[in-house]
């Protein structure tokens, strides 16, 4: 069972965990999570073609993620956090990452 905190609070925590008769006790820092003041790309994939029916590869895009704490964050492009491509039906496309 796992008691003592509260993610709903920020600051340290301290979390409880108890099994068998068994305690184990540790501290958290719960923090606010940052919120996304900026998102640019900052190179585009090394294909921007693509084969109809294969899998987009969108190796070399990136985009620069900005947050209202002051940090920056690089992230890769994947098919994963990319949305508008119809790689089945042959056009062109807008891609979108989310």
């Amino acid at each position: 069972m796992l008691s003592g905190y509260d993610l709903s609070s920020t600051g340290e925590q301290t979390v409880t965990v108890t099994y068998r008769n068994k305690t184990l006790t540790y501290n958290i820092n719960v923090t606010v999570k940052p919120k996304v003041v900026d998102v640019s790309l900052i190179t585009l994939p090394d294909k921007t073609e693509f084969v109809r029916g294969t899998k987009p590869d969108y190796t070399g895009g990136s985009v620069r993620i900005a947050y209202d704490n002051g940090t920056i964050e690089f992230v890769p492009l994947t098919s994963s956090n990319i949305t508008g491509v119809d790689i089945n039906n042959s056009g062109t496309y807008d891609a979108t990452y989310t």
